[in-house]
C-alpha cells in the first residue's frame, strides 16, 4: 500500500510539472509583464525629463476583462504558448495576443514569443 501511495504521489508531481497555466495565473503574469513595461517607461521618462515628468506617468490600472483562449506546450524549450484576449481598465479596445508562459520558482512569467 505504501508503494502505491509513493508512486501516486510521484505521478501527481510529474503531472503538475507539465500543466499549463490557469486563467488566473496567466492574468497575474501578463499584469506583472505590463507593470514592468510601465516601470521601464517611467525610468526612461525620469532619465530624460526628471522626477517631475516620471511622477506624472500613470500606473497600470489593471484589467477590465481577461480571457484565456488556449495554450499549447512548446516542444523545443520550456513553457507554453498561450492565446488570450484582454482589456485594460479605462481603455476602449480589447487586445488579443499570444505570449509564452514559463513556470519558475516564483510562479508563471509571461514574455513575448
Amino acid at each position: 500500500m505504501r508503494k502505491i501511495l509513493i508512486a501516486a504521489s510521484a505521478l501527481m508531481l510529474l503531472a503538475g510539472c507539465s500543466a499549463e497555466p490557469s486563467k488566473a495565473q496567466m492574468e497575474k503574469a501578463v499584469g506583472d509583464n505590463i507593470k514592468a513595461q510601465f516601470e521601464q517607461a517611467r525610468t526612461i521618462a525620469r532619465a530624460m525629463g526628471g522626477e517631475r515628468v516620471a511622477s506624472q506617468m500613470p500606473e497600470f490600472p489593471g484589467f477590465a476583462s481577461f480571457e484565456k483562449i488556449a495554450c499549447k506546450e512548446i516542444t523545443d524549450k520550456p513553457g507554453f504558448n498561450c492565446d488570450m484576449k484582454y482589456q485594460v481598465l479605462a481603455t476602449d479596445a480589447a487586445k488579443q495576443m499570444s505570449m509564452r508562459f514559463v513556470k519558475g520558482d516564483d510562479g508563471w512569467t509571461a514574455t513575448d514569443n
